[in-house]
């Protein structure tokens, strides 16, 4: 009975991994975007390295249910939680308002207090493993760990290919002009922003659209790395009283906006949305969804 627990140990070890990486992958735009916003600013780079924990995890987690080559991944496996948890760490201290660390994605949100504690009970666990568990020894196992680490290091990829695999450029416009007059009474601009007489990031939205919030949270961190307040506006259409819970599920920042009908809406946004048009002086000059947003394109735009 007692050498049955490290095995059983080692399989909840394994199938917790697991489901911290098949978490962050479906969906992986938000894990994407947490990477984007807390500590790798270039977009690109940023779902590189969301894939790349995602594989790392699917593949410790696989390998210690099959429970070959366990001690080097054990050892691995400790390296990895004590990394995590001094980043935990970092944002329990500087991050205090941070309730998702993302370690389980959007389906089960943890602090980074409450994730710091998840780690040390692996940490234990995996140090109890790397003295009691015993390895299978069976004929291709090389194979089979070389097969795993393929898998688990191209499947994520494939099944979600990072922005940069297809590119969705910017839809460039001619002679498009936006119907300004609908857009005359923002709220929440104390600074009176115009957007007919200057450069502007017009931006189209549903109050339910879950890549409307994506979109509005991903412009949100590229102007703050850019640090330049850009000018940018949102268009709604919809109940107003719902305005709040768009803020607080998007974590945009508090941007200039107002509600026009429906019809109009889609008039001036076109039928498929997040829209956001890049403007100057009143004419659209590009047009993108949310995976078409760079922040290169910002820079080059407002950089003119």
């Amino acid at each position: 009975m007692i050498k049955i627990i490290p095995h059983v140990l080692r399989t909840v070890v394994g199938l917790v991994f697991l489901y911290s990486a098949s978490a962050k992958l479906f969906p992986i735009e938000y894990f994407e975007l947490f990477v984007f916003e807390n500590g790798i600013p270039n977009w690109h780079f940023a779902t590189v390295f969301a894939r790349l924990i995602i594989s790392t995890e699917f593949f410790i987690g696989l390998i210690l249910i099959i429970n070959i080559f366990s001690k080097q991944i054990l050892r691995l496996n400790l390296i990895l939680l004590a990394a995590f948890t001094f980043v935990l760490i970092y944002f329990a201290i500087f991050s205090a308002e941070m309730t998702n660390c993302n370690c389980f994605g959007e389906y089960l949100k943890l602090s980074p207090i409450e994730s710091i504690f998840k780690n040390f009970i692996l940490i234990g666990a995996t140090i109890f493993l790397i003295f009691y568990n015993t390895e299978w020894n069976f004929k291709f196992q090389k194979l089979i760990s070389i097969v795993v680490f393929i898998a688990t290091f191209s499947v994520p990829t494939i099944l979600t290919p990072p922005d940069f695999v297809y590119p969705q450029k910017m839809q460039v416009l001619e002679n498009r002009t936006l119907n300004t007059e609908y857009f005359q009474d923002f709220k929440n601009n104390p600074d009176n922003l115009k957007i007919d007489n200057s450069k502007a990031l017009v931006c189209f939205y549903s109050l339910k659209c879950k890549f409307c919030k994506m979109a509005a949270k991903k412009i949100s961190i590229i102007d703050n790395n850019l640090e330049n307040d850009l000018p940018i506006f949102y268009i709604f259409y919809g109940k107003e009283e719902n305005i709040e819970s768009f803020w607080t599920e998007s974590e945009s920042k508090k941007y200039p906006y107002t509600f026009i009908p429906m019809i109009d809406f889609f008039s001036q946004s076109g039928k498929q949305l997040p829209a956001i048009y890049y403007v100057e002086d009143g004419k659209m000059i590009g047009k993108v969804g949310y995976r078409g947003i760079d922040q290169n394109d910002v820079i080059e735009f407002f950089g003119d």
